[in-house]
């Protein structure tokens, strides 16, 4: 990478008008704490409703975030398993159910932070609509297609009562070189949600959106696993595209002991100042707060699609299921027949089992209580979160 180069710039306008309080010109609002081109970040804080959302259409985007191909329709949302084959990247920490009956979630590999289903943020008028965060995801992980997205912010607006359109906008990027930045646009896709009211009112979002039976089908992670995924929020995406008067990604970490995948301590916000576009170094953030689980990152968590060779399925696959409020079972396939895995619970393990000649292996059923589980299978880095009762 070039590590001279002064920073990310996304196609967006910034537009006086009625939308953004308090403009004076063509420049973003001023925030708490900005003086001199700093932005001194504020405390954080822990935010505790929160509601689901469900994008109304998707579109690919390139490296100079253009609409690729148009707008597709998400008419529902999906089930299917292939969309999450196996989990390279949970920043989000759910209860590990499907995209339906998904839930935040805390207390999964292997630390509890007591938080429930809250997240960290950076209070209501922290406006951060252009943000990247390093990543680096467990072996299986590399050159793989994207088939399921999880993504929790907060949505701010102008406050209480008021409304916008949400545009939110993933992509990844190949070379991290740390504060001195990144580079090497590898894909990226832009949901538009319609309307949505100022988490003051309603808490913040959570989404959770299967992308593998979309004709789209082509978000595709770095090529070795590790890189950088960016966000951003927008109010207008196309022909105008504007970023959002103000939102922020929520925060969650991965320090816990049972994760395969992690993530350092830098992050970069578009806040110093807020002019969409992310200055190398200048605006690269230290987010090793000591809150648990930090370091902290944006909420965000990405699932493997499964992959076929002809007919048949060769994505390995972990799935977990409550046999009663009591009994847990973990279940393998697409694995080389005649190996040994081995079933973890928790970080013990819990039963060895050749794979038979079709490629699956069953664990015994296991004698459970009511606490979260993270399932793990080492010999492929599948992870699965499960909770009986």
């Amino acid at each position: 990478m070039n590590r001279s180069m002064r920073g990310l710039r996304l196609g967006a306008l910034f537009l006086a008008g009625a939308g953004f309080l308090g403009l004076a010109s063509a420049a973003f609002g001023r925030q708490d704490g900005e003086a001199d081109g700093s932005v001194d970040r504020p405390a954080l804080q822990l935010a505790h409703e929160h509601v689901r959302a469900v994008p109304q259409y998707v579109a690919l985007v390139n490296r100079r975030h253009e609409l690729v191909g148009g707008w597709q329709r998400i008419d529902d949302v999906v089930i299917q398993e292939d969309c999450g084959a196996s989990l390279c990247f949970d920043g989000v920490e759910t209860n590990g159910e499907n995209a339906l009956n998904s839930r935040l979630a805390d207390g999964y590999y292997g630390k509890d932070c007591g938080v429930g289903g809250s997240r960290w943020f950076l209070g209501r008028n922290y406006c951060n609509t252009l943000w990247a965060n390093d990543f680096d995801m467990p072996p299986g992980c590399s050159d793989v297609h994207i088939g399921r997205v999880q993504h929790a912010w907060w949505w701010q607006v102008q406050g209480t009562g008021t409304r916008e359109r949400c545009y939110i906008e993933f992509s990844f990027y190949e070379n991290y070189s740390g504060c001195d930045g990144f580079d090497g646009f590898v894909s990226g896709v832009v949901l538009d949600f319609g309307e949505l009211e100022s988490s003051q009112g309603v808490g913040f979002y959570y989404v959770d959106l299967p992308l593998c039976r979309l004709p789209l089908d082509k978000l595709r992670g770095p090529a070795d696993g590790a890189g950088v995924y960016a966000g951003a929020y927008y109010r207008s995406f196309g022909e105008v595209t504007e970023y959002a008067t103000c939102a922020q990604p929520m925060l969650w970490g991965l320090n816990k002991p049972l994760h395969y995948a992690t993530q350092s301590w830098e992050s970069f916000d578009d806040v110093a100042p807020r002019d969409g576009e992310l200055s190398f170094p200048d605006e690269c953030r230290d987010y090793d707060t000591g809150v648990c689980p930090g370091p902290l990152g944006a909420a965000t968590s990405f699932w493997r699609k499964g992959k076929k060779s002809g007919e048949m399925q060769i994505t390995p696959q972990l799935r977990v299921k409550c046999l009663s409020a009591t009994v847990l079972v973990a279940r393998v396939k697409n694995v080389t027949p005649g190996e040994l895995l081995t079933f973890e619970l928790n970080g013990q393990i819990v039963d060895q089992r050749n794979a038979n000649r079709k490629g699956k292996a069953r664990s015994p059923n296991t004698v459970v209580r009511r606490v979260p589980y993270t399932v793990r299978v080492p010999e492929y880095f599948l992870i699965r979160n499960q909770i009986c009762g």
